[in-house]
């Protein structure tokens, strides 16, 4: 532990210096730091108060970098504040779109993981949270452990895909007297959705269903039905919430690549083409970049 309290006192130190100071030099290093062993640290710094920064680092050129770390673990930001961040990345280009314009990246098994800390026992607490859009080249799937084999096997089920950005309601309804039944949906549904189809289904018996009445104050009306037939209904509705009436763009499934995109793949390899006209392809440090 001395070993490493009197390293810290040393970059401390040597960050000092750099105060005031700036150098254009290639391959220089404003602050460079080795520690080995268990329970090392090669920098650490503890900001408090507000508008503290504890380390504010400034480089330009291409293929910079602001902060390297290696190691077992290597960037760790933590923070006792409820409204503060952790780790925080920005891409500040100022021009949409010359390139990727990536904030955070992770590249591994897993390439960027998130953890709910309390485990979904706390309403509107997320592993992974996207205030925006979220894409995938992949599946979208939920990976649990097997209910039937827990211990060695995994149960995974996809998302299903569409060309329309849908919302789907569906359930059970009990035909009344007069062969009809009433589906009531959310009161929140009209506000947030238009377009509307319907699927009807009898259950133990045929029967002639039809849709009465449209959805209209958040209801529609089934006839045709024997008394006492249940019947599974499904609405499938195109999400028109706010968000997405003052993004329409958002609703386009061909969509032409940026410039800094083409003639680049999402993966390259599946088109028997190199791997260096990936859109996100390795710079010459091993981080993403995109090509300009």
């Amino acid at each position: 532990m001395k070993q490493k309290k009197n390293h810290f006192i040393l970059a401390a130190t040597l960050a000092l210096s750099f105060v005031g100071t700036s150098t254009s030099v290639v391959n220089a290093a404003g602050l460079s730091t080795t520690v080995s062993g268990s329970d090392t640290t090669g920098v650490q710094v503890n900001a408090d108060g507000a508008n503290t920064v504890g380390v504010n680092v400034n480089v330009t050129g291409s293929v910079s970098t602001g902060v390297n770390a290696i190691g077992f673990n290597g960037v760790v930001g933590t923070t006792n504040h409820s409204t503060g961040i952790g780790v925080y990345g920005e891409n500040n280009d100022a021009v949409l779109p010359l390139g990727n314009g990536i904030g955070v990246a992770g590249k591994g098994y897993y390439g960027v993981y998130g953890e709910d800390k309390y485990s979904g026992a706390v309403a509107g607490a997320y592993g992974v949270y996207s205030n925006g859009n979220m894409g995938a080249t992949g599946t979208k799937t939920f990976r649990i452990d097997h209910p039937l084999d827990p211990e060695n096997k995994f149960l995974i089920h996809s998302s299903v895909e569409s060309n329309e950005v849908l919302n789907m309601y569906r359930g059970n309804v009990v035909i009344d007297s007069n062969g009809e039944a009433s589906v009531v949906l959310p009161e929140y549904f009209e506000a947030i959705n238009r377009d509307f189809s319907y699927h009807l289904t009898p259950i133990g018996d045929y029967a002639p269903l039809f849709v009465k009445t449209k959805i209209n104050d958040n209801k529609f009306n089934i006839g045709g039905g024997v008394p006492g037939m249940e019947v599974s209904w499904t609405v499938y509705a195109e999400r028109n919430d706010l968000f997405l009436q003052k993004r329409p763009a958002l609703r386009a499934t061909e969509v032409t690549k940026q410039e800094h995109e083409r003639g680049r793949y999402q993966f390259p390899l599946d088109y028997d083409k190199p791997s260096e006209l990936g859109i996100f392809e390795p710079s010459s440090d091993g981080f993403l970049s995109g090509r300009k």
